[in-house]
């Protein structure tokens, strides 16, 4: 970080030039730069974010309402289906983005396999449906099973270090 006569301070941190204009304190200057790359980090992984609360909302659904396993099927197809334009439309157009300091990576290629992991876990949920239910094992758990699954696929497909990696397969493997 260098200062010059006017004020200003200039930063860099991943590959990105900020300018912080008018302040007298350092300390302030960088916490304001933190700040502006930790809520872009936070806008890249909302998909992870959104299937993470919906799943839990999903279990919190299907234990205090009777009867619900059509209706947490159709939830979990609406959040495959949601789930996949937010990545179609915050994540698709960006080059490469590495967050967490090296350990998730967004780029193209990862956000269209992400799109094909959803697209084939909402095929997956409507024609397993008739099956489940002719053999009347049709289960709140299977949907929920499911979106942890995509979830761990979606956290392997992003990775960028082992650790993640690990993360992301026995989260797909719990399911």
């Amino acid at each position: 970080n260098k200062r010059n006569a006017k004020g200003l301070y200039f930063a860099k941190k991943n590959n990105i030039k900020f300018i912080i204009v008018n302040y007298k304190n350092k300390k302030i200057a960088e916490t304001r730069i933190l700040k502006a790359l930790n809520q872009n980090n936070i806008e890249l992984i909302f998909p992870e974010i959104f299937i993470s609360l919906s799943i839990m909302f999903l279990l919190i659904l299907g234990v205090f309402k009777k009867n619900s396993s059509k209706l947490i099927q159709n939830i979990s197809l609406i959040v495959l289906l949601i789930t996949a334009v937010i990545i179609f439309n915050e994540t698709m157009g960006i080059d490469e983005k590495i967050l967490f300091n090296g350990s998730v990576i967004i780029d193209y290629l990862s956000s269209f396999m992400k799109i094909i992991t959803l697209l084939a876990a909402f095929l997956v949920l409507i024609i397993s449906s008739a099956y489940l239910r002719t053999f009347k094992i049709f289960k709140i758990e299977y949907p929920i099973l499911i979106l942890s699954s995509v979830l761990g696929m979606m956290i392997m497909i992003s990775s960028n270090d082992l650790i993640v990696f690990y993360m992301g397969l026995e989260l797909q493997s719990l399911a």
